[in-house]
């Protein structure tokens, strides 16, 4: 691969992994109905288009849920492991053993240094976790490394229009109440600068597309405890000290229905959803 291929500048090293882990340890429990629960059904979906069939998996998860038992239903003679960004609060164990499977099946993990030997792995499935990583460029390389030659990797993240009305209320609501604005939300990647990164962490034959989901909420206080919830709070380490004040909320609701025409008791919400699919090949491999 061409190491020199220009990459989007984009400000990962602002990401504070200590605050991305307080959140995600934060987060309450997932449930079926939980937005990460269905994205996971649409990452499952996409894992139909292969005729791969692994005998290693390793699932990369900010926690595990559905999508671990679709895996596990589709391809009942793999053996599956779940590696998680964090444990919520309050757990006392990172990993468990199934009654057939010798080896523990779930653990905790830095995706930048995945604990994995070389060529583990026959598919990789990354679910929303590569946005929150320092910097996803060596996460993707750390999952080709695990990945066996003919392995394929499918991943799912947030794209550049993820929160872009939030994104650009809070910037708008800072400039009027402070005089300057801070990064609140994270730099997703674009469709094109995540194909670039596939390919440039040493993946053959990267694809990826996006999906664009709208959603309304009753008003940005229900938006930003959804949120925080899912442990999706502000990254960065550039960030105002101290609180932000009772007035603030309500101004951001005005800033956000005057920006974006909400009407009473509604807002809108645009999700982008990036999907990405490659394979790890060895140069002369057919795939």
């Amino acid at each position: 691969m061409n190491d020199a291929m220009p990459l989007e500048a984009m400000p990962y090293q602002r990401i504070d992994p200590r605050r991305v882990r307080h959140s995600l340890r934060r987060a309450v429990a997932a449930t079926r109905e939980d937005p990460l629960a269905t994205i996971g059904g649409l990452l499952a979906e996409r894992l139909d288009e292969t005729r791969l069939q692994p005998r290693a998996i390793l699932e990369i998860t900010r926690r595990s849920g559905p999508l671990t038992e679709r895996i596990e239903e589709r391809y009942p003679e793999a053996r599956v492991v779940t590696a998680r960004l964090t444990l919520p609060d309050g757990a006392t164990g990172s990993r468990w053993r199934l009654p057939w499977r010798s080896r523990p099946a779930r653990v905790t993990v830095n995706p930048s240094r995945l604990p994995f030997a070389e060529r583990r792995f026959d598919l990789v499935v990354a679910n929303m976790t590569l946005h929150w990583c320092a910097d996803p460029l060596i996460a993707l390389r750390e999952m080709r490394r695990v990945l066996a030659p003919g392995g394929a990797l499918f991943l799912c993240c947030a794209g550049a229009g993820t929160l872009r009305e939030l994104k650009t209320a809070l910037e708008e609501t800072d400039r009027e109440r402070y005089g300057r604005t801070w990064p609140r939300v994270p730099d997703f990647p674009s469709p094109h600068l995540l194909g670039e990164m596939l390919a440039k962490a040493g993946f053959a034959q990267p694809v990826a597309d996006r999906d664009r989901v709208r959603l309304t909420l009753p008003d940005p206080f229900a938006l930003l405890t959804a949120l925080r919830d899912m442990g999706a709070a502000t990254p960065h380490r550039q960030r105002p000290q101290g609180l932000m004040g009772k007035g603030y909320p309500r101004q951001l609701a005005t800033v956000y229905a005057r920006q974006f025409g909400a009407r009473e008791g509604s807002i809108p919400v645009t999700l982008e959803l990036l999907f990405g699919h490659a394979w790890h090949s060895t140069r002369g491999s057919d795939r």
